[in-house]
């Protein structure tokens, strides 16, 4: 709270609605850390039949701004507190983001080496395909192949049967006149 406020309590707790003379100033004094500290409190009388209650007022006053600077101080040792915590929380967040970026960079990385795999299988899968085609092709010639095989075979017997009788058909042929 700050020193204005302060006083407007002070005013409020001396003046208590009656007009009974006592004026209060206080004096706020620089500590040695920055912290305002009560320095002192001067009074104005206008009779003297009230000096013994204006000092208890101003001694419950002393009291009053004292607790009210040490509400201040907790005060602001726990803004001072919760002001490392924000820094270490921001400085997570900022780890934590780079941490994300580098993660979804290589998410980015991971996906196109599988993107390649999987279009390198797709290629290979069209050049399996392709193979096994060839392969077909290759047995049904291989078939053609084969029944062509066995029909110059049977043809080659045939000669071959037939070539045995050529020297007597030859030796028949020039023994004609």
């Amino acid at each position: 709270m700050a020193a204005g406020g302060a006083e407007s309590d002070v005013s409020a707790v001396v003046g208590g609605g009656s007009r009974s003379g006592v004026l209060v100033e206080l004096a706020e004094v620089r500590g040695s850390q920055g912290t305002d500290v009560v320095g002192e409190a001067r009074l104005a009388h206008s009779s003297s039949s009230s000096s013994s209650s204006s000092i208890v007022t101003v001694r419950a006053l002393e009291e009053r701004i004292e607790a009210r600077h040490r509400e201040i101080q907790a005060l602001l040792t726990d803004n001072q507190r919760l002001a490392r915590i924000h820094v270490a929380f921001k400085q997570d967040l900022v780890a934590t983001q780079e941490e994300l970026c580098c993660l979804s960079a290589t998410v980015a990385e991971v996906k196109a080496e599988r993107d390649a795999e999987v279009r390198g299988i797709a290629a290979m899968s069209s050049e399996l395909d392709r193979v096994r085609a060839d392969i077909l092709e290759l047995v049904a010639e291989r078939k053609e192949l084969t029944t062509q095989l066995h029909a110059v075979e049977s043809e080659l017997a045939k000669a071959s049967t037939k070539a045995q009788f050529v020297p007597t058909i030859k030796a028949d042929i020039e023994a004609m006149p």
